[in-house]
């Protein structure tokens, strides 16, 4: 973890613009950061375990600023849970808070992750893993397409539909995946 602590900023060295008032922005600091993380840890012999665990915090850890609004929706909370998974989320939550508590005064949000800690465990009667009731393999055979983009964009919609709604069956996802498609090819 103490790595990762260390190396979660580094991207802000080659993504920092300045705009026309004078701001300092580092844009996608967190992607480029964990580019160099794990370069910097491969070529340091860690093991490619250590190293995805430390690219995926720093890819995530930029992820909980959109909780600055407080609403802990079940969506949001779900989606938190799904994409960053419950073996990452504590350290995630650890740096997140520790990268929030250095900041300059007027950035810090000292209270944030305490509180998303408490809506997460108020969260537990959550299935602790979500899964989809289809996969890419299912989309290509029931809507006769080749691997790609448009399975991707179909898994994608099955995603959200499943997160806005954990009982979602099969037969409904794939329902509303035949009306997008139908709707898609009415518009082009």
């Amino acid at each position: 973890m103490s790595i990762t602590a260390l190396l979660h900023d580094i991207g802000k060295i080659e993504t920092k613009t300045v705009d026309e008032n004078g701001v300092g922005h580092f844009y996608k600091h967190e992607q480029v950061g964990a580019d160099m993380a794990g370069e910097i840890m491969w070529r340091l012999g860690f093991s490619h375990y250590d190293i995805d665990y430390v690219q995926t915090l720093i890819e995530e850890h930029m992820r909980l600023k959109c909780f600055a609004d407080r609403k802990f929706t079940n969506k949001r909370l779900r989606k938190l849970k799904w994409d960053v998974g419950e073996d990452l989320l504590d350290d995630l939550l650890d740096l997140c808070h520790a990268d929030s508590c250095s900041c300059a005064p007027a950035s810090q949000c000292p209270d944030l992750v305490p509180q998303l800690r408490e809506a997460l465990a108020a969260f537990q009667d959550d299935p602790p893993k979500l899964v989809l009731p289809i996969n890419g393999n299912d989309i290509m055979q029931i809507f006769g397409i080749e691997p790609g983009p448009k399975v991707r964009e179909y898994l994608a919609m099955a995603e959200a539909m499943v997160l806005e709604n954990p009982e979602i069956g099969r037969l409904e996802i794939l329902g509303k995946l035949q009306k997008y498609k139908s709707d898609d090819a009415n518009r082009s």
